[in-house]
């Protein structure tokens, strides 16, 4: 099938939030460049508030992965059913369940990495490579049916309706500096987060600083740290696991600047164009680290890195504890214009 014949294509990103922020300039390019094309995409059940009512994005299916096997047949079934004129595995390298749906979809175009025995059966086979920055890999699976694709922008939209009552709250004409932190990260890698300590450390200063509101957000498992950092720092505004992600990303899009490990909401901050500070730790700069002026990077160099936090045999995750509290507060400094 040639190019001008796909008029129906599934893109499939079963994995965190930060990936799939990532992942929607590849797709946000792609529509631009084609406006005729229908692009559906497959994401995991708690990342669908991020991108459910994108303009771009003509309908979002759900993965629930509590349903296991039993949810991704389901979910084939589906994308079968829809028959695509092209699948695009957009997971820069091996997913079972992600090439799985590929695979095993009755599309004539697949397109993915050539790893593990289902990316044999893709009709388009990127030979894995070298990573760069993780929205450049992914422009670089759609560039192989779609050639002319390159950046045009992040694709990350905000409800304005939301957007006019975070300002009215949050806002409201004040000339307070509006500082957003996350002080954790993905449940399956804990080793990406700063000791919670120089977080409480890290505020004080801040505050110190006056004519600044810090408002913290996590999920609602990172509710037990928010009251740890709140009997440290009382004057915290905690906003942790009661904000959607189309919540969030009014908020951080109103934001003076945001704080963080390499994580979903730093990403997030990213692509809305926020300034951050990033503790990026074990994860590869070259792949997951924002780009540009005012974006401010604190990480350290370790032979063990990257091991992106899944290294099970790092019992002291030593590439965050080494980052101090100084180097933090300095970077904060800098991206306000504090001297």
């Amino acid at each position: 099938m040639i190019k001008k014949e796909i008029k129906k294509i599934l893109c499939v990103r079963l994995d965190r939030l930060g990936d799939l922020v990532l992942t929607l300039p590849g797709i946000y390019a792609l529509k631009k460049h084609n406006p005729d094309i229908i692009i559906d995409i497959a994401i995991n059940k708690e990342n669908e508030n991020l991108v459910s009512g994108l303009s771009y994005i003509n309908s979002v299916i759900i993965y629930n992965r509590s349903e296991g096997l039993f949810g991704l047949i389901k979910l084939l079934k589906n994308i079968r059913a829809t028959k695509y004129d092209g699948v695009f595995q957009l997971l820069p390298g091996s997913n079972f369940k992600s090439n799985f749906l590929v695979a095993y979809s009755n599309s004539p175009v697949k397109v993915g990495y050539n790893l593990g025995i289902l990316g044999k059966f893709f009709t388009h086979r990127i030979e894995p490579h070298y990573p760069e920055y993780e929205t450049n890999n992914v422009l670089e699976i759609l560039k192989e049916v779609f050639p002319e694709l390159s950046f045009d922008g992040w694709g990350l939209e905000v409800e304005k309706e939301i957007l006019n009552s975070f300002k009215e709250k949050f806002k409201n004409n004040s000339k307070e500096k509006l500082i957003v932190i996350h002080t954790q990260a993905s449940e399956d890698n804990p080793r990406k987060i700063w000791p919670v300590n120089n977080f409480i450390t890290l505020f004080k200063q801040i505050k110190s600083l006056g004519n600044s509101k810090i408002l913290l957000i996590g999920s609602k498992k990172d509710a037990e740290v928010a009251q740890i950092i709140k009997k440290g720092v009382p004057e915290v505004l905690d906003l942790t696991g009661s904000l959607t992600l189309k919540e969030l990303k009014a908020l951080i899009s109103i934001c003076d600047i945001f704080i963080g490990n390499n994580s979903g909401p730093l990403q997030i901050a990213v692509a809305l164009n926020c300034p951050t500070v990033s503790l990026i730790g074990p994860s590869l700069q070259s792949r997951w680290a924002p780009k540009g002026q005012i974006h401010s990077i604190i990480k350290k160099d370790f032979s063990c890195i990257p091991c992106e936090g899944k290294k099970l045999k790092c019992y002291d995750n030593i590439c965050m504890k080494k980052i101090t509290v100084e180097e933090v507060y300095s970077a904060v400094k800098k991206q306000l214009n504090i001297k």
